[in-house]
């Protein structure tokens, strides 16, 4: 009988564990990815419509098949290149696209598969949303809006990317017209006055892309970028080689790059000695510290399972948002017009908690502390650019909150996430893995540690998918 599986969330992690699975399955399957948006590929990440809104990471690390590394270049280059996008390539030979582009490859392979896959697999878009889990006899049945439901044999989890959730202090004007809770809603983005005296909350790349976006737009008002830390989010070094060595290898290999040269280390205290070690012998041989961060970055697959719970808790607490400020670094297109709106004032960093917010007519008044100083400032639009609350329980997804009230997952035990086994198999709330119920991406990172940057997705979803096919031909 023909096995179903349905995909809850059709972003990149959705379109991949669909490709993935239509490639390898010993049989035919039905595949159902349920995604709310009109096409496959884009989730929210890639719906982005702006032009300044780019990849922040270049094209060799993007793609859905091992095998064909080099698909988004050639992509690219049949759109027409340079003239199809200009600004994509800023020096080096290497392109950082528009997300949006990006979305479009990704629809356009979902697509293909849908076509002809090895395994003559049916792939269907089920454009709905997941609202809610039953386990029945026979398997599970996912519950969808407009009262319609489907039965399956296998479920994968693959939604990621939230929207922002409102920090305390800003609840209080969560509904006022001059708060914006959704930074890549472009329809609001739009009403607000380029004289507006406005305030970003939040400092890392979805700041960033907003500003950009402001300023490219007519932004003459003053613009204040406020976090607890003031942390920025770095910028890329290409130097000779960067970009020489294939990627996939890098996080595939036998031994991580990190654990060759320092074996394996169950301590944040020695992790930190370590990659200081590296910066500094890199320093003085002229090389800058992102090639030695970058050997950590591409080694956490095998660092983070070794570490101990509350080591891994003491990272999530203490190291993780100095970590993701040079892990997520700045596309090279945004670093002009941030530094000429930095340089001629226009643009300036506040590092300050927020106190408390109310409305003040058509405006914002913002209460805030910088030491023991208190401030209050009136802003004319204030658009939340923090990031969603990491925990499962407490998103505004339905499905993924159905899914821990029935009793089918837990949070992860780090704080993020789901709770998941090595096979990312999702862990029940009485510690017990269900087989045939699985997560990709984002949602894993409390196990893996690394599954933020789509060839780390993919990672996980190659290296799982035989076992994953296996299951479905045993039944």
């Amino acid at each position: 009988m023909t096995k179903h599986v349905v995909i809850v969330g059709g972003g990149y992690t959705g379109t991949c564990a669909a490709i993935q699975l239509s490639r390898h399955a010993q049989q035919p399957c039905e595949i159902s990815v349920v995604e709310q948006r009109t096409v496959v590929g884009r989730g929210l990440a890639y719906s982005a419509m702006e032009p300044d809104h780019r990849l922040n990471a270049p094209d060799m690390v993007h793609f859905v098949t091992p095998e064909d590394q080099e698909a988004l270049r050639h992509w690219f280059e049949e759109q027409g290149g340079a003239a199809f996008d200009g600004q994509a390539d800023p020096g080096d030979d290497v392109l950082f696209i528009r997300r949006r582009d990006f979305g479009k490859f990704l629809g356009e392979q979902f697509a293909a598969y849908q076509a002809s896959n090895p395994s003559s697999s049916t792939i269907a878009h089920v454009q709905n949303t997941a609202r809610d889990i039953e386990k029945t006899d026979s398997g599970f049945r996912v519950i969808l809006n407009q009262n319609r439901a489907l039965d399956a044999d296998l479920i994968i989890v693959t939604t990621s990317n939230e929207r922002p959730a409102i920090p305390a202090a800003l609840q209080s004007v969560a509904k006022h017209p001059a708060f914006l809770t959704d930074p890549w809603d472009g329809t609001a983005m739009d009403r607000i006055p380029n004289s507006a005296r406005l305030l970003i909350v939040g400092t890392a790349l979805t700041a960033a892309d907003v500003i950009v976006s402001r300023l490219r737009r007519g932004q003459s008002g003053r613009i204040t970028a406020l976090s607890r830390r003031g942390l920025k989010s770095t910028r890329r070094a290409i130097t000779p080689g960067t970009y020489s060595n294939p990627f996939w290898e890098r996080i595939t290999s036998e031994t991580s790059i990190f654990s060759e040269k320092h074996g394996v280390q169950t301590r944040l205290i020695d992790l930190l000695q370590s990659i200081r070690a590296d910066i500094r012998e890199a320093k003085a041989n002229g090389l800058p510290w992102q090639g030695p961060f970058d050997d950590l970055r591409d080694s956490v697959w095998q660092i983070w399972p070794a570490l101990p719970l509350v080591e891994k808790r003491r990272f999530m607490r203490h190291l993780r948002i100095w970590y993701d400020v040079h892990r997520f670094r700045l596309p090279p297109q945004l670093e002009r017009p941030l530094d000429d709106a930095m340089a001629s004032g226009q643009l300036r960093y506040v590092t300050a908690h927020l106190d408390s917010a109310r409305p003040d007519g058509k405006s914002i008044s913002v209460t805030f502390r910088q030491g023991q100083s208190t401030k209050t400032r009136i802003f004319d639009a204030t658009i939340n650019c923090t990031g969603p609350d990491p925990r499962p329980d407490r998103t505004n997804n339905p499905f993924l909150r159905a899914l821990v009230t029935r009793g089918l997952a837990r949070p992860s035990p780090v704080g993020i996430g789901f709770d998941v086994d090595d096979n990312c198999t999702l862990v029940n709330n009485r510690g017990q893995c269900d087989p045939w119920l699985r997560a990709f991406g984002p949602l894993t990172l409390g196990q893996f540690g690394d599954p933020q940057g789509t060839p780390f997705i993919l990672r996980h979803i190659c290296r799982t998918m035989p076992q994953i096919v296996g299951l479905l031909a045993s039944r």
